[in-house]
């Protein structure tokens, strides 16, 4: 019975044993499929990255160029949307025109006969170019601008590497070519507000141009007429000023036409500098103001 006794204990030892081994073996082989997963998972990762960094390195800068793109069509768009500085040429270019044409009226008729009236057509004219020399300037400006904002929008159309690169990898492939895309999109957008804009300035630039030339021309004309008159001085081909000659007018009829003609110049010269003109008068007044308040300080004195 001893025996029988140890010898049940013996076999119950010894499954316990080997029962243990085997869930050990179990357990160790397990662990050793978890880590062979995991390797070969970042050995996956790994050759996804290396294939990014050595394949598509040139994808990656050019996807830093359409970043720089995109940032210089934006600001482009950005500037172009508030609009050029040219409000005030285009408002003022009409009138300007319209004013050399009555110039040009007055100094054929029979009142720029005189040296008065010439000089006063004169002086409107060096008024007006130096108004259109200040817009001419101005235009100039926004037309380099311009200019320079289509050089660098041809820069993206001449890049080939941009239009043509092909990513190997289909994730890459498609991050690339939605944002070259979305380049493409805004670029067409600032290049179609960019050449609107050249075509309304180079088109305000030739109006600008014609009122300037025209004011040249009328500028020689007078002068000419000035000369002329000189040598005719010169030469005595006029009398002494008593002596009127019956094909004039009286003096009564010079002096009004005077009159007029300074009346509407004073007219002229306050409608288009009437905040100058303003500033002037106020200080006129002060002066005047401070003269009399110091004259009658004087007078009540002991």
């Amino acid at each position: 019975m001893h025996n029988v006794f140890r010898y049940f204990i013996l076999v119950t030892a010894a499954y316990f044993i080997t029962s243990g081994r085997g869930y050990a073996q179990n357990d160790n082989s397990e662990t050793r499929s978890l880590n062979k997963k995991q390797r070969k998972a970042m050995h996956s990762r790994d050759s996804v990255l290396r294939s990014f960094n050595k394949a598509d390195t040139s994808v990656n800068s050019q996807l830093q160029k359409l970043e720089q793109y995109s940032i210089t069509f934006n600001l482009i768009k950005n500037n172009l949307a508030a609009g050029l500085d040219t409000a005030d040429v285009s408002a003022k270019i009409p009138s300007t025109l319209k004013r050399i044409n009555k110039i040009k009226n007055q100094a054929n008729t029979h009142k720029s006969s005189t040296l008065r009236y010439l000089f006063v057509l004169r002086d409107n004219l060096d008024h007006i170019q130096e108004r259109l020399e200040g817009w001419q300037d101005d235009l100039d400006a926004v037309d380099d601008k311009l200019i320079q904002n289509q050089n660098d929008l041809l820069k993206f159309t001449k890049d080939s590497l941009i239009l043509t690169t092909m990513p190997t990898d289909s994730v890459l492939r498609k991050t690339f070519f939605d944002r070259r895309k979305e380049v493409i999109l805004l670029w067409i957008t600032a290049d179609s507000a960019n050449r609107k804009n050249l075509f309304k300035i180079n088109l305000l630039q030739n109006r600008v141009a014609i009122a300037y030339s025209n004011a040249l021309d009328e500028t020689d004309q007078i002068d000419t007429k000035v000369k002329r008159f000189a040598q005719r001085a010169f030469e005595g081909e006029f009398g002494p000023i008593w002596d009127i000659d019956p094909q004039y007018n009286n003096i009564k009829t010079a002096v009004q036409g005077t009159a007029d003609l300074n009346s509407t110049q004073l007219y002229y010269f306050i409608r288009k500098e009437t905040t100058t003109h303003f500033i002037g008068l106020v200080f006129l007044v002060i002066v005047i103001g401070w003269v009399l308040y110091n004259r009658q300080k004087n007078k009540t004195r002991p």
